[in-house]
């Protein structure tokens, strides 16, 4: 159960952390290159989607993943101890 339940968290982290790249995406891109008139801008755009979005997938797993374990680690201590 608790394999299941990290893996869950896990992948709900992944969702909203790509899902936030996603949102915020436009906004990042305006900020760093601005509007686009040629390929050069169109490669750093595809540069920092590429980027960006498996990175904060991968930190929303993680703080995710982070955030249920500890709390499986406290409540097992807490088990063992009663």
């Amino acid at each position: 159960m608790k394999i299941l339940k990290i893996t869950l968290f896990s992948l709900s982290g992944a969702i909203c952390g790509g899902g936030l790249m996603w949102a915020v995406f436009p906004l990042i891109a305006k900020f760093f290159v601005g509007p686009v008139h040629g390929e050069d801008q169109m490669s750093l755009n595809a540069s920092i989607f590429l980027i960006g979005f498996p990175m904060c997938t991968v930190l929303g797993a993680l703080k995710s993943r982070e955030r249920n374990t500890s709390g499986i680690l406290i409540s097992t201590h807490q088990q063992l101890r009663n």
